[in-house]
């Protein structure tokens, strides 16, 4: 919290606790819905070791799958969702982007 009092943020231990039994803070929770309709839609290559990297997700599968599950994102939700994208292909990667 201290590095939110650097910013000149106010926020109370209990600013940090996500809302609700699910643990997602509600303003995360769009973006969220949204990478989990489409989390199977990956682009890999193999390296020559017979291993996967994950480069990201396939957009055109991500387009077909958001409209069939009925989600509509704008432009702030599509950066969020690449915000969970970069982060899951990270730790898919052990840690390299």
């Amino acid at each position: 919290m201290s590095d939110a009092r650097q910013l000149g943020l106010d926020l109370q231990a209990a600013d940090l606790e996500p809302d609700g039994a699910d643990g997602v803070w509600p303003e995360n929770k769009r973006a969220l819905e949204a990478f989990l309709a489409v989390q199977s839609q990956w682009r890999t290559v193999c390296r020559p070791d017979g291993s996967l990297i994950a480069t990201g997700l396939d957009y055109c599968g991500v387009k077909v799958g958001l409209k069939m599950a009925g989600i509509k994102l704008k432009p702030e939700g599509w950066a969020e969702l690449r915000v969970i994208e970069r982060a899951a292909r990270a730790e898919m990667n052990g840690g390299r982007q």
